[in-house]
């Protein structure tokens, strides 16, 4: 009788233990890690690999101001102050105005003074910054773009090297189409090739 009593024991110790093994339970945080996702608490966020953060536009990596017109350099290059008192020297981009001292550069430099007297409000977008420490940049003065305006009056070139994206090429070959500005010259200079006969003007 006593061996029947413990033989019922051992059978119902063994079924309790068999019960609880097959019950499910909820994934452990360190079963999550070991299939290499990372647990964080609170909401989710967006983990970016390598060549995602590649992925972002250059538009995000540009610099934007507003100011006002306080000097005019020359045909390609101007000063402007923003609200705040800060001063930006900026060489427009992508194109090349004829130099001070060479055919046309007092012309460009005039040209520009008409379209941004001083005191004008610009909105600027400056991609990059040349070894002068200028903002190279593109310029707005209410509807009027600068470096375009430059261009298709035959005021500026396109330039070879830093119009990138070629955006400057059709007005510049309007513009000498129509022999506007320095294009009256069938074969002008142009200032990257003059500065180099000219290294000291």
């Amino acid at each position: 009788m006593i061996r029947l009593f413990i033989a019922v024991i051992a059978l119902l110790f063994l079924a309790i233990l068999f019960v609880s093994s097959t019950t499910p339970t909820g994934k452990r945080s360190h079963d999550t890690a070991a299939e290499g996702k990372a647990v964080i608490p609170g909401s989710p966020q967006k983990q970016y690999t390598a060549e995602e953060s590649k992925a972002i536009p250059e538009s995000a990596k540009k610099q934007r101001e507003t100011g006002f017109v306080s000097l005019v350099r020359d045909g390609d290059s101007i000063v402007i102050k923003t609200a705040a008192g800060a001063e930006h020297e900026l060489r427009l981009a992508g194109i090349d105005a004829p130099e001070l001292h060479q055919s046309f550069g007092p012309e460009a430099k005039d040209y520009l003074c008409s379209l941004v007297p001083r005191g004008t409000e610009v909105s600027v977008e400056i991609t990059e910054t040349d070894k002068y420490n200028r903002g190279i940049a593109f310029v707005r003065a209410g509807t009027v773009d600068l470096n375009y305006a430059m261009v298709t009056n035959g005021l500026a070139w396109s330039h070879v090297k830093f119009d990138r994206d070629h955006r400057f090429r059709k007005p510049q070959h309007e513009a000498r189409e129509a022999r506007r500005g320095l294009w009256v010259d069938p074969d002008p200079t142009p200032p990257w090739n003059w500065k180099k006969d000219h290294p000291r003007e």
